[in-house]
C-alpha cells in the first residue's frame, strides 16, 4: 500500500462507508471483550449509516476520514463534550472517537487526524478538551499522553448492557 493517503471532512456519500468502518474498527479492537447481544446493540446504536449521516450534517460535529484510492481507512469525530466531566466547563470539546484499520496503522493516519482535530479545538477556542479511552488499551492511552493528553478521571462506558472501566484524559498542552 503506498502512503498517499488523504484527510478529508467526510460528507454525506460517505455515511454508509463510515457506518462500515466504525463497526470494523471497532470489533478489530474491541470485539472480542463483548457477548454478540451486547456488541450488536451498541453497533446498532452507533454505527447505524442513518446516524452517521446525521452526524456528518450536524454543525457541531467535526468528522474526518482518512481514505486511500478510494477505501476508508480511519477516521475521527469530534463535538462538543459529553463525557461526565466533573466541573465541566463552558466550551469544552471532545476527541469522541479516533479510530484506524489495523491495516493501515503504520501509515501515521492516527497522527494526520489527532493534528487536524487539534486545529479544530483551537479554531473553537475550546476551553478545555477531552476523550475517553477503555482503561485496557494501552496503546491508545500511550498514543494520547503523547499528544498531550493526561487522565483526570475514570467513569462507565456501556457496550449493550457490558460496563468498561474507561479513562478521561485531558488536553493539558494546547
Amino acid at each position: 500500500m503506498s502512503t498517499q493517503v488523504i484527510i478529508r471532512e467526510a460528507s454525506v456519500s460517505d455515511a454508509s462507508g463510515l457506518a462500515e468502518l466504525g463497526r470494523d474498527t471497532f470489533c478489530e479492537n474491541f470485539g472480542h471483550l463483548y457477548a454478540s447481544k451486547d456488541l450488536n446493540s451498541f453497533m446498532d446504536g452507533v454505527y447505524a449509516p442513518e446516524l452517521q449521516k446525521q452526524e456528518i450534517l450536524a454543525p457541531d460535529c467535526y468528522i474526518l476520514v482518512a481514505e486511500h484510492d478510494g477505501k476508508l481507512l480511519g477516521f475521527s469525530k469530534s463535538a462538543p463534550c459529553k463525557l461526565p466531566v466533573a466541573s465541566m466547563p463552558p466550551n469544552a470539546y471532545e476527541l469522541h472517537r479516533l479510530y484506524v484499520r489495523e491495516e493501515a496503522k503504520r501509515l501515521r493516519i492516527g497522527t494526520k487526524l489527532m493534528q487536524k482535530n487539534l486545529g479544530y479545538f483551537a479554531q473553537k477556542n475550546a476551553s478545555e478538551v477531552f476523550v475517553g479511552v477503555y482503561s485496557e488499551n494501552y496503546a491508545a492511552q500511550k498514543f494520547y499522553a503523547a499528544n498531550g493528553f493526561q487522565k483526570i478521571q475514570e467513569y462507565h462506558f456501556m457496550v449493550g448492557n457490558h460496563r468498561d472501566d474507561e479513562w478521561i484524559m485531558q488536553l493539558m498542552q494546547k
